[in-house]
């Protein structure tokens, strides 16, 4: 069997951080690819000497402000390694399972695809931490699944590109499953990207997968000039498709973070339908408000553009004229 090669795009900055994540998934028999920058290259290797390093020409600095390396060149280095199965997984993700886990993923996957999410911890010495809902950190899938997907200018460490990942195999009838084990972990950090971002790529993403849902139920309505919280409640919609169209699978060694307190599946799963209905409510019900907050303003902005108009200044005697005959 050959093994599975994971690329990812190290960071150059917090390398023992990022050494910590990678050394666990050479540890359990992966090979690993970093995609980067020619800039940003010449600062990794000297940290990660034992790593090999694709250099692309072209980032999405220009759009984002930081070198960020386009999924689609993700999707070309997979093209050429020597695996059946490859995988993405962000470059701070510490993988703690057992030796196992390459041939279950082999198991797991066939022609399909594997994901997850993360569990966001406080140190690196305990494990018990909080599962991420709202995303993934994840992928691993068979190499014939990476033709499915089109051109696109997703990025990896820009929103939405996680969801692109899952969403693009569901829909065009490819199984995917979602690994629901704890198994990958994160050291918790502020998030770096702005919130420009996430509407600019909720609107391509929109407009990227419009093709594949036009004869089905999926109800897409984003347009150029929708708001931050109608992009919000979209991308719940987004996550709620690939939740509730991926399959459930646990891995057997989950017994990693040493005392944690495990819910059972459907405790669990249940619990995450819930919280996530719940804040699309919450965003549904802050964009009514705004809008209805909107259309007042706009009528008081006609009242008042009415009343310091001549015509109606004109017409204040007969409008006194009016309400005396009335009295």
């Amino acid at each position: 069997m050959s093994k599975i090669t994971i690329v990812t795009s190290i960071v150059p900055r917090n390398f023992e951080l990022q050494r910590t994540a990678i050394n666990s998934w050479l540890s359990l028999g992966f090979n690993v690819i970093s995609i980067n920058s020619a800039e940003e290259a010449a600062i990794v290797s000297q940290s990660f000497p034992g790593i090999p390093i694709k250099i692309v020409n072209k980032t999405a600095e220009s759009t984002t402000g930081k070198p960020y390396v386009y999924f689609d060149d993700v999707c070309k280095t997979l093209v050429d390694v020597q695996a059946d199965i490859c995988g993405i997984v962000n470059s701070d993700i510490f993988l703690s399972t057992d030796s196992g886990f390459v041939d279950f993923i082999v198991g797991t996957v066939g022609d399909g695809l594997l994901f997850g999410s993360r569990i966001d911890i406080d140190s690196m010495t305990n494990l018990d931490g909080e599962k991420f809902i709202y995303g993934f950190d994840f992928f691993f899938f068979s190499k014939g699944v990476i033709n499915l997907f089109p051109e696109s200018e997703f990025c990896l460490g820009v929103p939405w590109w996680d969801y692109w990942v899952p969403f693009v195999p569901l829909v065009k009838g490819v199984p995917c499953k979602e690994l629901i084990s704890p198994i990958a972990f994160h050291l918790k950090h502020e998030t770096k990207w702005a919130s420009e971002l996430f509407c600019d790529y909720g609107k391509m993403f929109a407009d990227k997968i419009s093709p594949f849902t036009q004869n089905s139920d999926f109800d897409c309505k984003i347009t150029a000039s929708s708001s931050p919280g109608l992009l919000t409640v979209f991308s719940f919609d987004i996550l709620q498709y690939i939740l509730k169209n991926s399959d459930k699978v646990l891995y057997p060694n989950s017994d990693v973070g040493g005392g944690k307190i495990e819910v059972g599946r459907s405790q669990y799963l249940t619990m995450r339908e819930q919280v996530i209905g719940h804040h699309k409510k919450v965003w549904e019900l802050n964009e009514q408000v705004s809008a209805a907050n909107s259309a007042v303003t706009s009528c008081n902005y006609l009242i008042d553009a009415i009343r310091s108009s001549l015509s109606w200044r004109l017409t204040k005697p007969l409008r006194w004229l009016g309400d005396r005959i009335r009295r």
